[in-house]
């Protein structure tokens, strides 16, 4: 259990938090004038992301994890106290070596423990595949981006309007918008959703949902702000998110939609900073 925590720890470190932008100052939100809400076509890339699929990709991660842990409990130790004498080089080889095999060979088996058995990630993927794949997640948060907006007297000033989402592989014609008097237009994109988590045999694993947003001006198509924004729910067992016909995933996508646009119009043009 300690290899396996240290092993989630080592990636945090390694992952990290990333750091977001600044919401739109009451000034740019001034400037912002009538703002029109586009759906860009896209294919967002479905994924199931886990510590890792399959026994051997679980023990060859868990390893290399593991060298690198016993390379630092090594020189940690060495610092701490330096050997001396003649047979000081000998003895830090000897000690680094037999630290790092046995963290190697620890860190191995607790990553091929840690893994999601191939068969059962195949099976998880192809069926978010079926799942996601003909749904269109971008136009449903373009749709509610809008009637968030709409519910909201002190958003009036801005006359928030939904437009045609854009044709697959056209780029937006932004000047069209110009002249029909739109002075910005917020661009959404789903990029990325799926299933994180999970280890062993039966994974828990949540689902996650990725936006992109942009803010550009359409006199002279200036980037006025972009963020990505994420959705991820509570946690259940795999099987549970496609039982039923997969009535609780359909429930996470319309959570998703909803909670990722109150938090895109908050943020644009109210006033929070979501993490």
């Amino acid at each position: 259990h300690s290899a396996v925590l240290c092993l989630w720890m080592i990636l945090l470190i390694f992952y990290g938090c990333a750091s977001t932008p600044e919401p739109p100052t009451p000034d740019k939100r001034t400037q912002m004038g009538q703002i029109g809400v586009l759906a860009l076509s896209s294919t967002p890339r479905v994924e199931f992301k886990t510590f890792a699929k399959g026994w051997a990709a679980g023990a060859a991660k868990g390893g290399a994890f593991g060298v690198f842990e016993g390379l630092l409990s090594s020189l940690t130790e060495v610092l701490r106290n330096p050997p001396s004498g003649q047979f000081a080089l000998p003895a830090i080889l000897i000690t680094a070596v037999v630290v790092t095999t046995t963290h190697t060979v620890v860190y191995g088996v607790a990553g091929g423990i840690e893994a999601v058995p191939g068969k059962t990630a195949a099976q998880i993927e192809e069926q978010l595949d079926a799942s996601i794949g003909d749904i269109s997640l971008t136009n449903d948060l373009a749709k509610e981006i809008h009637n968030v907006s709409a519910s909201r007297p002190d958003l009036s000033a801005h006359a928030i309007k939904r437009l045609e989402p854009s044709a697959p592989g056209t780029t937006p014609a932004y000047d069209d918008f110009f002249k029909q008097g739109f002075d910005t237009i917020l661009e959404v994109q789903i990029i990325e959703s799926g299933f994180r988590g999970g280890s062993g045999a039966k994974p828990r694993v949540r689902f996650y949902l990725n936006a992109r947003v942009r803010l550009l001006s359409t006199n002279n198509r200036t980037e006025l702000y972009t963020r990505d924004f994420q959705f991820l729910s509570r946690e259940l067992p795999f099987e549970q998110w496609f039982s039923d016909g997969s009535k609780k995933l359909i429930s996470a996508f319309k959570q998703a939609v909803m909670t990722l646009a109150e938090r895109i119009v908050d943020e644009l043009f109210l006033v929070t900073n979501f993490p």
